[in-house]
């Protein structure tokens, strides 16, 4: 707790003295002041590595928890109507502080990594998913790298994604826009990808028809490149498929999941920052959240998977449901834990 404190300080000084640049210290102290108090709630987010999958365990992350970003909610005022305009406002100040912030559809700011975020959790010995872990046998890119067409055209990416052996040396890339802060996956062939191999098979195939065709101009310059690169990497490998049969012929599995619903919410919630910053607006945002997850699963499993809406709306439900549930309870009993402990302050 006391380190998010740390850094909701710094973050709100960085993009104090950017907005006041050549000022005296006593003015970047006020900025830095009315900055950190326009942020509310700030939030550390990340995953918990429960697998040993590729080199984790050898690496150390194994059980370890890495920081994937950082969420902050805009102050609001008791009793006040609800800005809108909140997010998009502090997110601008912090991208002018060097950080790659973008304002979400929920009102929250969402940090993505950049070296301006890194050197920050570098400071607060805080592990993170782009600085504490590199997959075995990769390195870093040699060149920099400008769009995302030179990311998916590049031999980097499929080197790690598509090696010479077929077998991908990581999960895939988590893929951060310096342009507005937008984040996605990039995931290798052996990752669950739904019909997503199918659709890109079909839409390459289209380009290259239209290519051919008198209307090749209206395509933009090298995007049939791009997604036939994209086509080759969400196809798998005759080694991986070898090397999937000989590991489902060592391990039988004892119970069935619904690998496709868990997927599709896993994919869900990297769409929301912090379900937890709705927790504490009552019964009915909670209730109008969890519709809006259950349908976003749902929607999922339509387009993904191509389930029947009626039998999407129910999967959909049986995963997000107990989920939000679990989730609502830790944050209960921590938001108690709080108000004890401020009592006893008091007191």
């Amino acid at each position: 707790m006391r380190k998010a404190v740390d850094i909701r300080e710094e973050i709100a000084h960085a993009a104090s003295v950017a907005a006041v640049v050549g000022s005296t210290p006593a003015a970047q102290g006020v900025g830095s002041a009315l900055v950190s108090a326009s942020m509310g709630r700030l939030m550390l987010y990340g995953e918990l590595v429960v697998n040993k999958k590729y080199n984790y365990a050898d690496a150390g992350i194994f059980k370890d928890w890495l920081c994937f970003g950082v969420a902050v909610a805009p102050a609001t005022l008791s009793g006040a109507e609800v800005d809108d305009e909140a997010a998009l406002r502090l997110a601008t100040v912090l991208r002018d502080g060097g950080f790659n912030a973008k304002a979400s559809e929920e009102n929250i700011v969402v940090i993505a990594p950049n070296a301006k975020l890194a050197g920050l959790l570098q400071k607060h010995q805080i592990h993170s998913v782009f600085d504490g872990y590199q997959p075995a046998g990769t390195t870093k890119p040699e060149q920099a790298i400008g769009s995302i067409r030179e990311l998916v055209l590049s031999d980097w990416a499929r080197s790690v994604l598509m090696p010479e052996d077929g077998i991908a040396l990581g999960e895939g890339l988590v893929v951060a826009s310096e342009a507005d802060g937008t984040l996605f996956k990039w995931k290798n062939a052996g990752e669950e990808l739904g019909t997503v191999p199918e659709r890109l098979a079909e839409a390459t195939e289209a380009l290259r028809d239209i290519s051919a065709s008198s209307k090749a101009d209206i395509l933009p310059p090298g995007l049939l490149e791009v997604f036939e690169r994209l086509s080759l990497l969400a196809q798998k490998s005759p080694a991986a498929k070898e090397a999937d049969a000989a590991q489902k012929g060592k391990v039988k599995p004892k119970n069935v999941f619904d690998k496709e619903a868990i997927a599709a919410w896993e994919s869900t919630l990297t769409k929301f920052s912090s379900l937890e910053s709705v927790f504490g607006q009552g019964r009915e945002a909670y209730k109008a959240l969890e519709a809006e997850l259950i349908k976003q699963v749902a929607d999922d499993l339509v387009k993904d998977y191509e389930a029947a809406e009626a039998d999407a709306q129910l999967r959909a439900k049986r995963i997000v449901s107990p989920s939000m549930g679990k989730r609502f309870g830790i944050w209960q009993r921590e938001a108690n834990a709080q108000r004890e402990a401020n009592a006893t302050k008091t007191a």
